[in-house]
C-alpha cells in the first residue's frame, strides 16, 4: 500500500508540473525557465502538503471513509484555499490552478487506489 500510494502521488506531482508549466506557458505567451521553476516549486509545494496521504498505511484510518478522505485531500483542499485568501490577483491566480490540477488528479488517483464506491478497495 505505502508503495502504490508513493508511485501515486509522484505521478501527480509530474502531471501537475506538465499540465501547470503548458497552461503558464500559454497565459503569459512566453518560454521560460523561470516559469518552468516556479511550476516546479509549487508542484513540489501541493505535494508535500499531501505527505498525510501516508497514514492511510494504518488500518485504523484507511477502514473510516470519512477519515480516509479527509486525510487523503486535506493538503491539497488548504492549498486551494490559501490560495483563494490571496489579495493579490495575479498570484491568486499563479498559485491557484496548481492547486486546482494537482486536486483534479489527486481525485483520479484516489479513484484508482481505494476504488469507485466508498469502503470498498479493487
Amino acid at each position: 500500500m505505502v508503495k502504490k500510494l508513493l508511485i501515486n502521488l509522484i505521478k501527480t506531482c509530474l502531471l501537475c508540473f506538465v499540465c501547470c508549466t503548458v497552461f503558464a506557458m500559454l497565459y503569459w505567451f512566453t518560454f521560460s525557465f523561470s516559469i518552468i521553476r516556479i511550476m516546479f516549486m509549487l508542484s513540489l509545494i501541493v505535494g508535500i502538503m499531501s505527505l498525510p496521504v501516508f497514514f492511510l498505511t494504518l488500518p485504523g484510518y484507511s477502514k473510516n471513509v470519512n477519515t480516509r478522505m479527509l486525510i487523503y485531500f486535506m493538503g491539497p483542499v488548504l492549498y486551494v484555499l490559501a490560495a483563494l485568501v490571496s489579495r493579490d490577483g495575479h498570484d491568486r491566480l499563479t498559485h491557484l490552478y496548481p492547486g486546482l490540477i494537482f486536486l483534479i488528479f489527486h481525485i483520479w488517483f484516489y479513484h484508482q487506489t481505494f476504488g469507485t464506491k466508498a469502503g470498498k478497495r479493487r
